[in-house]
This record gives structure tokens, C-alpha cells and sequence, in this order.
């Protein structure tokens, strides 16, 4: 299905596939132009006013859509089995997440998309959040296929759930090949060797510092007052000696 844009911000957030080829919608804005006209969330690019660009590349893909002039039609293609909503319903993302709770479970990973769909229905969710929580689901499943023992252990450790991102006005994608690092500063200040460290003015060095200069300070004070009496005693007397 092809929707056209006719102005920025899209309101929808585009995500690398696994294999860096393509660029998919992994969410949408409420009431955004993308809500509004009706993008299914977990649809893949697959056209930019009318040309191909299907396993371009993730980051080809999103410089050829950020060169592009106003307005840009695009062309998507929906996940499989669910059609284009033509009432415009917008994705709640608690509605996906709480699916895709469901469908991720171990019991449920045999059944079809249809039979998915229907437990989806039975929460409440209407063709958008359907479309993104079978997608999600789906990827969740085969990559536990592919890595079960990694998946197991980061969910012991961890007990994270992979779910919906949820709304985005960004309408740039995530780039390829990045990583969004754990790392705190607070981790990098416990681990920094004494060593490394900038050196840091010493506090009684400053104090003696500061009492030598206000001694030096007041003896200048006291020689230069010394000195002005002095130069008026002799004036005085010079004065004296004239009226004599």
C-alpha cells in the first residue's frame, strides 16, 4: 500500500532489519500524520515515489528518504495477513505489549498468525495493534529459535521483555550497527586509576599561598605610608628653614 506525506514530521520511527537490508516501522506518533493515514506498524519500505529500494541497505534507504522533496509518497508492505485499517485506528502501545506478552509464551509459539491474531482480538486491539504485535512476537520467536541459550540467559539474569517501543515523533531510524551502551559515568569514576587523575590544587599549599601575599601586601602598605611622613617632615622642615 502506498500512502502519501505531505508534510514533516511523519510521526513514525523506522528500524533496521536484522540484516541491515531494509528499514521497517517499528512505531507510530498518536494522531500523527503516519496514525492518521493509516501506517501499519511492522510494515517494511519497499518504495520511494515509485522506485524500488527494497535490500538497499538501512542507511541507503533512509538517505535517499531524507533527500527527498515534499510530498513523498511511500510505499509499504503490511505483515503478512493483516490488512490496511481503513478506519485509521492508532496503536496503543499497552494494548501491543500486553499481546505480545501473550504470544511470546512458549505455548503459543506454534500457532499461525491467524490463530494469533484472535487471542489479540481477545484483548481488546484493534488492526494496527494487531499487525505490531504479531510482528513483534514473530521476531521474538525466531530469534529465541536461533539463540535460545543466549535468550535464556539474559532473561534470568535480566528478566527484560522485548515489547513495543511505543510512539515516536522521529522520523529517522535507528542507524545500523549501533549500540546503546550500559555504561554509566558513575562506572567510569570507580574504575579510573588514582593515576589518571587531573591534578588538583592542594588546599593548605593555596592557604600559605594567600597568608605570604597579605603580609607582603601590608609591609608594602606600612613602607609606603612610612614613606609619605617621612617626605612631610621634610618638607616641613625645608619650610621652616626658608621662613628663617
Amino acid at each position: 500500500y502506498t500512502i502519501e506525506f505531505d508534510t514533516k514530521p511523519f510521526g513514525m520511527n523506522w528500524t533496521p532489519t536484522e540484516d541491515g537490508k531494509n528499514l521497517w516501522v517499528s512505531a507510530i506518533a498518536s494522531k500523527s500524520q503516519a496514525a492518521i493515514k493509516g501506517v501499519v506498524p511492522g510494515s517494511m519500505l519497499i518504495a520511494l515515489n515509485g522506485v524500488d529500494i527494497k535490500d538497499m541497505g538501512a542507511q541507503t534507504i533512509f538517505d535517499k528518504s531524507a533527500s527527498c522533496g515534499l510530498p513523498l509518497r511511500i510505499t509499504f508492505r503490511r505483515p503478512a495477513g493483516i490488512d490496511v485499517p481503513n478506519n485509521k485506528d492508532e496503536c496503543n502501545p499497552e494494548v501491543v505489549n500486553k499481546c505480545v506478552a501473550l504470544l511470546k509464551d512458549p505455548d503459543n509459539w506454534e500457532l499461525n498468525d491467524k490463530q494469533k491474531e484472535d487471542i489479540c482480538k481477545k484483548q481488546g486491539a484493534n488492526a494496527a495493534e494487531i499487525a505490531a504485535a504479531v510482528f513483534l512476537a514473530n521476531y521474538i520467536i525466531e530469534n529465541s529459535n536461533r539463540q535460545p541459550d543466549i535468550h535464556e540467559t539474559e532473561n534470568a539474569h535480566s528478566g527484560t521483555v522485548m515489547g513495543y517501543p511505543g510512539p515516536s515523533n522521529s522520523d529517522f531510524p535507528s542507524q545500523p550497527n549501533t549500540t546503546y551502551s550500559t555504561h554509566s559515568d558513575l562506572d567510569d569514576a570507580k574504575s579510573t586509576d588514582p593515576s589518571d587523575l587531573p591534578d588538583v590544587p592542594n588546599s593548605k599549599s593555596s592557604y600559605v599561598f594567600c597568608r605570604r601575599f597579605f603580609v607582603l601586601f601590608f609591609i608594602f602598605v606600612i613602607g609606603l605610608f612610612l614613606q609619605m611622613v617621612l617626605m612631610e617632615m621634610m618638607w616641613m622642615i625645608w619650610k621652616q628653614d626658608l621662613q628663617n
